[in-house]
């Protein structure tokens, strides 16, 4: 499934192709390889849950088309 990952600190957005059972961690590291950050930086939103980073993104009720959130981990990065 492809999925806007959005990140808030800049604002910037990447599309991935991800599978229902990789973890909110494989979009952190995913995303976070690509714009060159610190994967400890970031914790993933939907909506306005956050998300574990051992849930799935079926677990989250993420799906095709969906949009998901990196925010900044207060206690990270």
């Amino acid at each position: 499934m492809r999925i806007k990952i959005v990140n808030t600190l800049d604002g910037g957005e990447i599309t991935a192709e991800m599978e229902p059972g990789d973890s909110a961690g494989d979009v952190i590291v995913f995303a976070a390889q690509y714009w060159k950050k610190d994967r400890s930086a970031f914790i993933m939103r939907v909506g306005n849950r956050l998300i574990p980073e051992s849930a799935t993104l079926s677990e989250a009720g993420v799906a095709d088309g969906d949009s998901v959130e990196l925010v900044p981990d207060p206690q990270g990065g």
